[in-house]
């Protein structure tokens, strides 16, 4: 994952090779110092529309509370130029709001001028028919998968019924079953979150039905939100991410689990690719300070 700030070939071995007094041993790296610093280009962020990076994706969600700070989001995703970006719902406060769902679509208007925008409905947002309005998504558009730069996506419905031999589970262990087939990275992305630690309960149902499908099939990341704030667990070799910091008002942590690797009650955002074999991950404050860095190597 590229830095967020500028990075100039200065570095410790080539300051050594300019002070560290002329010896034969060095001339060489010198020269090739000279040669980088006049002729190469920097390495610069990944920004704008110049430092492109093929594969970038962005993630998050939780949008419905403050439309200032979900422009900031915006805004910090743009940095990155991402290529394709998934929303884990709770777009809007109310999915009856037809005036919500005009806003909505006017501050992510920059990302959807740029990159494919895939979401998933919250339970905020179910209730009416704005949100397909709003969208056109592959399959029946609630729940849909997609295949973006090296990585499988499973999108889900937590709205609707996701128990075994209901219609979704059907479609949800068929998807699982053929990208299990495939040496790409599986990725789930639903609203609500299996595993948290924060002011709402673990969703027991979403472990008992579909998480087994998850460890079954071997799916190496799973993008959530529901809560408001940035959490990284990791359960039975699977990693969650809940990504819920998108403007709505933040969630504090309500209790401790051994799974939970980081948590940070923040607006934010997500940042991944795919570099070789590993899943590359780094989450973003409004301000662009990194919260969490994180790689995954892809399940086998």
């Amino acid at each position: 994952m590229a830095e967020t700030k500028p990075d100039r070939f200065f570095n410790g071995f080539a300051l050594r090779a300019l002070y560290g007094g002329w010896r034969p041993c060095r001339t060489l790296v010198f020269a090739a110092f000279i040669f980088m610093l006049l002729v190469l280009p920097p390495v610069s962020e990944v920004r704008g529309e110049d430092a492109a990076v093929p594969g970038i994706m962005a993630v998050y969600g939780d949008t419905r509370g403050n439309p200032d700070i979900h422009r900031k989001v915006v805004e910090g995703i743009l940095k990155f130029n991402p290529r394709v970006v998934f929303h884990v719902g709770d777009l809007v406060r109310k999915g009856a709001g037809q005036k919500e769902w005009a806003n909505f679509k006017e501050i992510i208007a920059p990302l959807t001028d740029k990159a494919e925008f895939f979401p998933v409905r919250g339970n905020h947002d179910a209730g009416s028919s704005h949100y397909f309005d709003t969208f056109t998504l592959p399959g029946n558009e609630k729940w849909y998968s997609v295949e973006r730069h090296g990585v499988q996506f499973v999108l889900l419905d937590t709205n609707s019924r996701l128990s075994p031999g209901s219609e979704q589970y059907r479609w949800l262990e068929a998807e699982l079953r053929r990208f299990s087939r495939k040496d790409k990275f599986v990725a789930v992305v639903l609203h609500h979150s299996p595993f948290s630690t924060g002011i709402f309960s673990d969703e027991k149902g979403l472990q008992k039905k579909i998480v087994p499908l998850f460890e079954k099939y071997a799916v190496d990341i799973v993008f959530s939100g529901h809560h408001h704030f940035y959490e990284r667990l990791r359960v039975h070799d699977v990693t969650y991410i809940v990504t819920g910091g998108g403007g709505d008002p933040l969630h504090f942590q309500l209790r401790y689990s051994p799974d939970s690797a980081v948590f940070m009650n923040v607006h934010h955002f997500c940042i991944f690719n795919v570099s070789g074999n590993e899943l590359v991950l780094a989450a973003y404050d409004v301000d662009l300070n990194p919260i969490d860095q994180h790689r995954i190597r892809k399940r086998k």
